[in-house]
């Protein structure tokens, strides 16, 4: 048993590498992501989505937290789906 061991070593190291690309995790957007807000239509955008946004000049940047609970609505389907949940392997989240 005891010359084995190294081969029982790998193997349950190669089965924790497999499982970490299998199992599945929902994936939230952090909370601290940067956004652009405008005033003016208390509306915010995802920084990839600003080109595109139509924003005034009385703009300021937030966090995707602060905006959650507030009275600022996203300003379009691109900004709902930058911060969509995700669905990722375990390895993707833990070395995020």
């Amino acid at each position: 048993m005891k010359q084995y061991r190294w081969l029982i070593g790998a193997g349950a190291s190669l089965l924790i590498m497999i499982l970490g690309f299998v199992i599945q995790i929902e994936v939230d957007s952090p909370a601290d992501e940067t956004v652009i807000i405008d005033y003016t239509l208390t509306e915010y955008s995802a920084p990839a989505c600003f080109d595109d946004a139509g924003f005034t000049n009385n703009i300021d940047d937030a966090t995707y937290g602060e905006m959650e609970n507030s009275a600022f609505s996203p300003e379009s389907k691109c900004t709902r789906d930058a911060f969509q949940s995700e669905s990722v392997p375990l390895w993707f989240w833990y070395f995020r």
